[in-house]
């Protein structure tokens, strides 16, 4: 059919692209198609803090379980070392610990729940577990230091460090684990000298390679 001039074709729409732009609307609101963004808010109750709004919230709770107080003392496991002892005839291993009190003020335990410095040895090939010292930690001065050395015997040690096995040696290795025990009783009163106000730097463990003689 021949149009007259000025008239304006009139053209249907084809059913498969009208279904696109329906589908496409319900797949994309206006709000994202358009770049209008969602804002969420979030509302605190009388004294609730936001320790920090860009944490997601199951951070968030990790956060306090690690840090419940501020302003206290802060018992830190500074350093765990073995060394050989190969002399004698109780050889094996001495496991230097150290604990500091890096806080703000003097830390004093708690007569009921007094925190402990704790040290477990796991054998890598058996998978055997001992607990080899629990030693409490009653009053810690700000800055001063708390030092254990217990010796881990071992039948047969040579040394720490593996090499080339000679004649009758065998390579082994341990899991050395220390940390401090506490106990959320203590953050329940209103004593902040019994808290440790940070609970992220109270482990260090260490895999510790040796030699020894082999058992059979």
């Amino acid at each position: 059919m021949k149009r007259r001039a000025g008239q304006v074709e009139n053209r249907r729409l084809p059913f498969d692209f009208i279904c696109w732009v329906i589908l496409g609307l319900l797949l994309f609101p206006a709000s994202g198609v358009c770049g209008n963004p969602v804002l969420r808010t979030k509302t605190l109750k009388p004294g609730q803090k936001d320790l920090n709004s860009q944490v997601p919230a199951k951070l968030g709770k990790e956060v306090q379980r690690l840090h419940p107080c501020t302003g206290g003392p802060d018992l830190v496991l500074k350093k765990m070392r073995p060394a050989s002892v190969t002399l004698g005839r109780n050889k094996g291993i001495d496991i230097h610990v150290l604990v500091v009190n890096e806080g703000e003020v003097d830390f004093r335990a708690s007569s009921s729940h007094t925190p402990t410095l704790n040290i477990k040895v796991h054998d890598t090939s058996s998978g055997r577990t001992e607990q080899i010292m629990s030693e409490p930690i009653r009053n810690l001065a700000r800055g001063a230091t708390f030092t254990v050395i217990p010796r881990y015997e071992i039948r047969g040690f040579r040394g720490i460090g593996h090499r080339d096995p000679r004649r009758g040696e065998c390579k082994a290795e341990k899991e050395i684990t220390a940390w401090i025990h506490t106990f959320p009783a203590t953050y329940e009163d209103e004593d902040i000298a019994n808290d440790d106000c940070n609970l992220a730097n109270n482990r260090k463990r260490k895999i510790v390679e040796y030699m020894v003689e082999c058992p059979w």
